[in-house]
């Protein structure tokens, strides 16, 4: 079924150019997490922490490419009564996602290969979270394609999405309008690339990508070989961008709110769209206080200049996020930490002095906080399976605090510094405690390698 006249010349590149390139066989070795497809963060954010994977989850990758957000969310939901729904115009994709299943046993998934504007026909039902990253802006009606998936959603599910950011791409979007000029007329693809990868060897310093790479990784030029990289960036045949208001504009044309807007391994992390993050003098920041949240979000998206996609969360209505004051709530560490993890983060608060200071590989960033009097304390006994109350009972019954005699309202000022330091970079959240705890990526990844021990 052909919805626009451009869907033939994105299938054809799909087919041609699988992306992002992936090799089955890694899948013995490594799993790709996806930002937003981590099941404590969509539990987090999308259902106050209160939803229970295990029962009944439908989950839709609606354009799932070559399988990363699919695989992740399947090997999550192993061993649970979840479905997750996988829909692509291009077969070569889906082949590549359904060997990497195939290497982690999984049988979780249900392949359909079609547009996702095909859904209103294809009688999938309704789903719990939807998962649309990179797709949209490759659409001629990306507002037709919100409109389905936001149809397609449960009244109280959430949608995850990523689209390309207009200004942290203008050096991609500089490269592609040379393209076309250069390309003009030459239907094959390959000579397209040979054009476009000798350009890239040659281009002087004077050129916004060469400059911007020094400042953003991501938009580091590709690898000159990596032709499936090369032909998305630089050579697609749909690609558009939002601005933060184009953004919001977009969402809520759909019927849709934006819950969360989450960063791309920024060193700001979640401060990524606040303008406090650039601006220090307080006078500036007076003048702009008194904006609405999307225009300081677009403040700070200008103040930033380099932010090259929009990822985050949108929803029907916008949940509330789970409350430290809620002392029945269980905090965390994220799903890339283990039990080995706490054990690792109390070291390193007993070792320190005035302040805590853990380094962020992911954002290689270095985020501290003050050593507050009871922080060791706080740590010791933060396991992921202790509620707040029961890590405060904890150290009220120790000797130690029985000389400092802290009480409940003061040791939740004190986690709470805590708490903010680090779930500013998505490392420590809250969950309901009737919600079974999440496998850890290191203890999925132990799963499958067991699988193809000698």
């Amino acid at each position: 079924m052909e919805h626009t006249p451009y869907l033939p010349q994105v299938r054809e590149q799909y087919e041609n150019f699988p992306y992002p390139l992936r090799n089955p066989d890694d899948e013995k070795k490594r799993l790709y997490p996806t930002t937003i497809e981590c099941l404590d963060c969509i539990n987090y954010y999308c259902f106050s922490g209160k939803r229970d994977f295990t029962k009944d989850f439908r989950a839709l990758s609606a354009g799932g490419g070559t399988g990363d957000a699919t695989i992740f969310l399947a090997e999550q939901l192993r061993d649970t009564n979840a479905e997750i729904v996988y829909i692509d115009i291009s077969a070569a994709s889906m082949e590549i996602a359904k060997q990497r299943a195939a290497v982690r046993h999984l049988n979780n998934i249900k392949w359909i290969q079609a547009s996702l504007l095909d859904i209103p026909s294809l009688d999938l039902g309704v789903f719990d979270y939807i998962n649309c990253s990179g797709v949209l802006h490759h659409l001629a009606d990306p507002d037709a394609g919100l409109a389905i998936l936001s149809n397609a959603l449960k009244d109280n599910g959430a949608i995850g999405i990523m689209v390309y950011a207009q200004y942290g791409r203008t050096a991609v979007y500089q490269i592609q309008e040379l393209m076309r000029i250069m390309t003009r007329g030459e239907p094959d693809k390959h000579k397209k690339l040979a054009i476009c990868r000798s350009v890239l060897k040659q281009l002087p310093s004077t050129n916004w990508l060469r400059i911007s790479a020094h400042y953003n990784p991501i938009m580091k030029a590709p690898t000159i070989s990596d032709d499936f990289e090369i032909y998305d960036l630089f050579l697609h045949s749909q690609d558009r961008a939002y601005t933060i208001h184009q953004l919001y504009d977009f969402v809520e044309k759909a019927g849709l709110q934006t819950i969360q807007l989450f960063p791309q391994n920024d060193p700001e992390g979640m401060r990524l769209y606040d303008p406090s993050s650039y601006l220090k003098d307080s006078g500036t920041l007076d003048v702009i206080r008194h904006l609405d949240a999307r225009s300081q979000q677009a403040v700070a998206e200008l103040l930033h200049g380099m932010i090259a996609k929009h990822v985050f969360y949108a929803a029907k209505s916008i949940p509330t996020f789970p409350k430290l004051e809620n002392l029945d709530y269980i905090p965390f560490l994220d799903i890339l930490s283990n039990r080995e993890s706490y054990l690792s983060l109390y070291e390193v608060v007993c070792k320190s002095t005035e302040r805590v200071s853990i380094f962020n590989e992911q954002t290689q960033k270095r985020l501290s906080f003050v050593k507050t009097p009871h922080a060791e304390a706080i740590f010791k006994y933060l396991d992921g399976k202790r509620s707040t109350k029961e890590i405060f009972d904890a150290i009220l019954a120790s000797a130690s605090a029985q000389k400092t005699r802290p009480s409940y309202p003061r040791l939740l000022e004190e986690f709470k510094l805590i708490f903010d330091a680090l779930s500013v970079h998505n490392w420590l959240f809250l969950r309901d405690p009737k919600v079974h705890p999440f496998t850890s990526i290191p203890d999925m990844q132990k799963r499958v390698a067991q699988l193809y021990m000698d």
